[in-house]
């Protein structure tokens, strides 16, 4: 599945708008992303598959599609710092 972070929290955990826009957002921690945790941020678009826990969805293997921070410093070259 693909999605885009909705929120992520500094105690490691956060949710993702699938792109299915019939479906609801999924809760995700960060261990289950196989980047540095610093790259979870509201914007970035991931893969994920879903899994759940105690009975209710929830995300894992979470990689990152779109790098929001990257995108943003490649506009910000592109545009000449504008």
């Amino acid at each position: 599945m693909f999605g885009t972070i909705t929120f992520f929290s500094k105690k490691g955990f956060g949710f993702i708008r699938p792109s299915d826009p019939n479906a609801e957002d999924v809760f995700f921690h960060c261990r289950e992303f196989d980047g540095h945790e610093s790259k979870l941020v509201k914007g970035a678009k991931i893969e994920f598959s879903l899994g759940s826990n105690k009975g209710r969805p929830q995300a894992r293997d979470i990689r990152l599609i779109v790098d929001v921070q990257d995108d943003v410093a490649a506009t910000t070259t592109t545009n000449g710092g504008k």
